[in-house]
C-alpha cells in the first residue's frame, strides 16, 4: 500500500485536515486519528490497519491510501479519455441569432442585426439530433440556447426545434434536458406555458445576468432604445421559479461595483425560502476589469462580504469550485452551433468565421477543422498539467489557454496558488459538514 499522489495535508491548530484531490473527499482528524496517521502513514501503512482496521479501510475507500500496483496519473488521463468517447450523452448548444435587444458595454460579441437562422439551418440540426438521438448508446440529449438574446427568436426557432427534439427523444425514449443563457427582458407566459409543454427530464435551467443593484444595473443593462431592464428582469426570474423552473443569477461585477449587489438581496430575500434549491447566485468579474488594479486583496474582502450578506438571508451563493467540473467545450459530445452553420467548442469568444472548428453541412454532419483537432491535441500534452495533484480538480483549465501555454500552468499557478485553488476547496466542503 501507499499514499495517494493526490493527498493534501495540513495542520490548522485545532485538527489534522486531510483531502484527496481525485476523490474530492475530506477528513479532519482528531488527535488520536491524528497521532496514528503521522507516527505511521510515511512508514509503514499496514501498522494502521494492526492499530485501528476502521480507520485503515476509510483511508482505502476514500483513496487516500492505494494499492502499490496503481498509476493513478495514468489511471486518472485513462478515464478522462474514456469519457472523451462515451456515447451516452450529447450537448447542442444553438446559437439562434447573434443579434441582441441590449447592448452591454464589456460583451465580446458584435451583434448582428438579421442574423437569424433559417429554416434550412433547423433541419440541419434535426438531422444531427436524429443521428445522435437514435444511437442505442445514447441516454441524455442536451439542447442549450445562446446568442445573442435566444428569446428574440422564441417562436421561429426556439421553440419549433424543441418541439421536434423531444417528438424525437420521446419516440426513442431519451432524456431530454434543455437550458437558457438569456438577459430574459422578453420572457412571457406564453413562452413559459410552451416550455412547460416539453417531456423534459428535469425542468427547464436558466442562466440570467444582473449588473448590479436597479440603478446601476439599469445604467449599464438596458435595452437597444434605453429602456430600464432591473424590474423586468427580476420579475421574469420570479416567472420563471414559479413555473418549477431553476435559475442560477449571475453576477457580472467590476471591482467597484461589488457593494452595490447589496442591494439585490432586497428583491430576492422574501422568496430564499419558496424557491430554496431553485435558486442560486454566481460572481463573475468583467473580464476587461483586471484586479490587479488596485488593492486587490480589498476587493476580495468585499466580495466576501457581499456574498455572505446573500448567504445571510438564506440565499445560495455558488462558485467555480462548487464541485470538480469538466469544461463542456472540452469534451468530445459537446458542440456550439451558430445561425450560419458554423461550429464551434467554447461560447466565450467572438462567433466570427475564423474562429470556427468546423461546418455542419446539408446532411447534419459536422466537418471538423484544424482548430478543432489542436484544441483536443492540447487537453493531454501539457506535462506540468498531468503531474499537478489539483489536475483532478481544474481538468487542466482552458484548452483554448493551454494551445498558446504549452509546458505552462493556463492558470498561471504558482506553488503558492495551487495550495490555495485547495484551500478554497475544502472551505466549501466544510461548509457542508
Amino acid at each position: 500500500m501507499k499514499l495517494s499522489y493526490y493527498n493534501y495535508e495540513e495542520n490548522n491548530g485545532d485538527s489534522y485536515i486531510l483531502y484527496n484531490c481525485r476523490t474530492d473527499e475530506l477528513l479532519f482528524l482528531n488527535e488520536d486519528l491524528k497521532r496514528i496517521w503521522l507516527d505511521n502513514s510515511t512508514k509503514q501503512l499496514e501498522r494502521i490497519e494492526e492499530i485501528y482496521p476502521d480507520f485503515f479501510k476509510y483511508l482505502l475507500d476514500k483513496g487516500f491510501i492505494v494499492n502499490d500496483s496503481v498509476d493513478e496519473r495514468a489511471d486518472f488521463l485513462s478515464t478522462l479519455q474514456e469519457e472523451d468517447i462515451n456515447e451516452d450523452s450529447f450537448s447542442i448548444i444553438v446559437n439562434p441569432t447573434l443579434d441582441c435587444n441590449m447592448r452591454c458595454w464589456y460583451c465580446y460579441e458584435k451583434h448582428l442585426s438579421d442574423s437569424y437562422m433559417n429554416k434550412d439551418m433547423m433541419e440541419r440540426i434535426l438531422k444531427l439530433a436524429k443521428t445522435k438521438i437514435s444511437n442505442p448508446k445514447l441516454k441524455t440529449f442536451s439542447i442549450s440556447f445562446f446568442g445573442g438574446e435566444p428569446l428574440l427568436s422564441f417562436d421561429d426557432c426556439v421553440f419549433p426545434l424543441l418541439q421536434e427534439v423531444d417528438r424525437l427523444c420521446a419516440c426513442e425514449k431519451k432524456m431530454l434536458v434543455v437550458s437558457f443563457t438569456s438577459n430574459a427582458f422578453l420572457l412571457n407566459d406564453d413562452m413559459v406555458s410552451k416550455l412547460n409543454s416539453l417531456r423534459l427530464a428535469r425542468p427547464v435551467d436558466w442562466q440570467i445576468t444582473i449588473d448590479g443593484g436597479r440603478a446601476l444595473h439599469n445604467k449599464t443593462r438596458h435595452t437597444v432604445d434605453k429602456q430600464d431592464t432591473y424590474d423586468t428582469i427580476v420579475n421574469n426570474i420570479l416567472r420563471i421559479l414559479a413555473a418549477d423552473m431553476s435559475v442560477t443569477v449571475r453576477f457580472n461585477y467590476r471591482n467597484k461595483s461589488v457593494m452595490s449587489f447589496l442591494d439585490v438581496v432586497d428583491s430576492f430575500r422574501e422568496y430564499a425560502k419558496v424557491y430554496e434549491g431553485k435558486l442560486a447566485f454566481c460572481f463573475q468579474q468583467i473580464w476587461q476589469d483586471a484586479t490587479q488594479c488596485g488593492n486587490a486583496r480589498m476587493y476580495e474582502e468585499t466580495l466576501d462580504e457581499v456574498k455572505k450578506s446573500f448567504e445571510g438571508a438564506g440565499l445560495r451563493v455558488v462558485g467555480n469550485t462548487e464541485s470538480p467540473t469538466r469544461c463542456y467545450a472540452d469534451k468530445t459530445n459537446s458542440i456550439v452551433i451558430n445561425f450560419d452553420g458554423n461550429v464551434f467548442k467554447c461560447t466565450a469568444r467572438d462567433f466570427k468565421e475564423e474562429n470556427a472548428e468546423g461546418v455542419l453541412d446539408t446532411d447534419g454532419v459536422v466537418h471538423y477543422n484544424a482548430k478543432f483537432h489542436d484544441r483536443m491535441k492540447a487537453k493531454y500534452a501539457n506535462r506540468i498539467c498531468l503531474s499537478c495533484i489539483i489536475y483532478p480538480l481544474c481538468f487542466g483549465g482552458c484548452t483554448q489557454k493551454l494551445l498558446y501555454n504549452r509546458d505552462k500552468c493556463s492558470r498561471e499557478l504558482d506553488k503558492e496558488g495551487v495550495t490555495e485553488f485547495i484551500r478554497q476547496r475544502i472551505l466549501l466542503l466544510a461548509r457542508h459538514i
